[in-house]
């Protein structure tokens, strides 16, 4: 997949930095050289030097031939604009980086579509999600929703003395009958393994969890560890 990147700052070298290790073509804009220089120095990835907001520039980065634009500067308008022209260009999708909420509030006159964008990324509200998200789930490390919320994907690390320590997969299934949870992975060391019934959790394992959301506290008893306020 080819894909333009506009913006070289934190999140666009970061983006262009998961893209590239994806083996996709990245394409990154900016108009500071030195930004440019850094993300050329560290990522295999072409860049172009000139603004988002110019038609010209998105041409000759090859925009026309992108399947997807990502526009994540520090200037709401700069994305707005670049996704905008992207659009026109014909880019399959486009993506923006926009901290207000102007464009996506219930009664806002204008919506994303308007201006040809597909995806709004709000950071602010990204990471009051995940605050809650690991509000709620005290004891975990990192905490994924799925199926709109049905399913919640939860990783933790284990203590020594929980009674799961020691124990088999197969072993801890029939610790809670009735309540459906699996564990999907286990990190052990630099090691993630996809476990199967055999495998025994040691202390210091980091395993991640898929159950409902209302199943949790049950899970978080048997893996030693409590949800607290």
């Amino acid at each position: 997949m080819r894909v333009v990147v506009v913006g070289a700052g934190e999140v666009g070298f970061d983006v262009a930095r998961m893209l590239s290790m994806e083996q996709h073509d990245v394409v990154v804009v900016d108009t500071s050289g030195p930004a440019l220089e850094r993300v050329r120095e560290k990522l295999d990835v072409m860049t172009v030097q000139g603004s988002g907001t110019s038609a010209e520039v998105l041409s000759d980065c090859g925009a026309h031939r992108a399947d997807m634009l990502i526009s994540v500067t520090s200037v709401d308008e700069v994305n707005i604009i670049a996704c905008m022209l992207a659009d026109r260009l014909g880019v399959a999708t486009t993506i923006a980086r926009v901290r207000s909420d102007e464009l996506t509030r219930t009664r806002s006159v204008l919506k994303a579509t308007d201006f040809g964008i597909d995806l709004i990324i709000h950071p602010e509200e990204s990471a009051a999600a995940e605050i809650v998200r690991l509000i709620r789930r005290a004891a975990a490390t990192d905490v994924l929703s799925f199926a709109e919320g049905r399913l919640q994907l939860v990783g933790m690390r284990l203590d020594e003395g929980a009674p799961v320590v020691g124990k088999q997969l197969k072993e801890i299934a029939g610790m809670l009958p009735g309540v459906p949870f699996r564990i999907m992975a286990i990190v052990r060391g630099v090691r993630t393994m996809l476990p199967r019934g055999d495998e025994f959790l040691r202390k210091a394992d980091q395993i991640f969890v898929m159950a409902r959301p209302r199943d949790l506290p049950h899970v978080n008893r048997i893996m030693g560890k409590e949800d607290g306020r």
